[in-house]
């Protein structure tokens, strides 16, 4: 049986798939580049483990519940809106959920395969397409 998913480990992920530093997670800059990145970890922060609000903020940095309850909208807003941002949180997604172990063995150094962090053009994922 496989550990429970881990803050960290989704920070990791989510780096990795962005091709980031995993510190970008915790950090202060609001470039889009990390700023959008780090939403979509505070998003499955919140879906795919147990803690709270204020503990996912916490460990992004020590920002407030309400930066986190933000960012959760904001990703689901962009998944309605923005088609490259709906296939990088599916892909995530299927990254979080099919991951074996903790820590992530997709990282570089790990000895794992490489992380899938190519993201295609908008509106080329299509139906029955891995993403």
């Amino acid at each position: 049986m496989t550990s429970p998913l881990r803050i960290v480990d989704i920070q990791r992920i989510v780096a990795a798939f962005f091709e980031l530093d995993p510190q970008s997670m915790c950090g202060r800059e609001k470039a889009r580049r990390f700023a959008r990145p780090r939403q979509i970890a505070m998003y499955f922060s919140r879906t795919m483990t147990t803690r709270s609000l204020p503990v996912i903020g916490a460990r992004f940095g020590g920002r407030d519940h309400t930066t986190v309850l933000v960012a959760i909208r904001a990703v689901e807003r962009l998944m309605r809106e923005d088609a490259q941002t709906c296939h990088d949180v599916v892909a995530i997604g299927i990254i979080l959920l099919t991951t074996p172990e903790r820590p992530c063995p997709h990282l570089a150094g790990s000895g794992g395969a490489a992380l899938p962090s190519q993201r295609s053009a908008p509106g080329a994922f299509s139906a029955g397409a891995a993403p």
